[in-house]
C-alpha cells in the first residue's frame, strides 16, 4: 500500500428501532400515500448513501443542542436530495448510533418527549 493512503477505521453502526421505524414510515408515505414509488426507493437509497457518508466522516454533521445529557453528542445530517428529512446520530469511538431519522418539522417533540433514545437496549 502507498504511504500516502490511510486505512480508514472501520466503524460500526446500529440503526435503532426508532430510526427504522421512522424510515419505514416515510418510505410507506412515498409509496403508498403519495403512490410515488420511484421517490420511495430514493428515499431508501439517500438514506444509505447518507449513512455511508456519515461513517466516512462521522463529526462533520451538525450538532444539535438538547438539554438530555445521554444526548449532548447528538448530530444531524440531511438525507441526500430529502434535505428536509435529516438522520439524528451519536458517535462513539468505534460506532455511530442512528437514533432518528426525522422530518425537520417533528424534530423537537422527537427529543423532549421523555424518551431516551440514545439509550442502548
Amino acid at each position: 500500500m502507498p504511504k500516502n493512503i490511510r486505512r480508514r477505521k472501520s466503524v460500526k453502526h446500529i440503526i435503532r428501532p426508532a430510526a427504522r421505524d421512522d424510515i419505514l414510515r416515510q418510505f410507506r408515505y412515498y409509496l403508498v400515500d403519495q403512490d410515488k414509488p420511484n421517490v420511495a426507493n430514493r428515499f431508501l437509497e439517500a438514506v444509505e448513501k447518507t449513512i455511508d457518508r456519515i461513517l466516512r466522516t462521522p463529526k462533520a454533521g451538525a450538532h444539535k443542542h438538547l438539554s438530555n445529557k445521554s444526548l449532548t453528542n447528538l448530530r444531524s445530517r440531511p438525507v441526500g436530495e430529502f434535505e428536509d428529512i435529516r438522520i439524528y446520530y451519536l458517535v462513539e469511538e468505534s460506532e455511530v448510533r442512528v437514533i432518528r431519522v426525522l422530518h425537520g418539522k417533528g424534530t423537537s417533540c422527537a427529543f423532549s418527549n421523555g424518551r431516551n433514545d440514545g439509550q442502548r437496549h
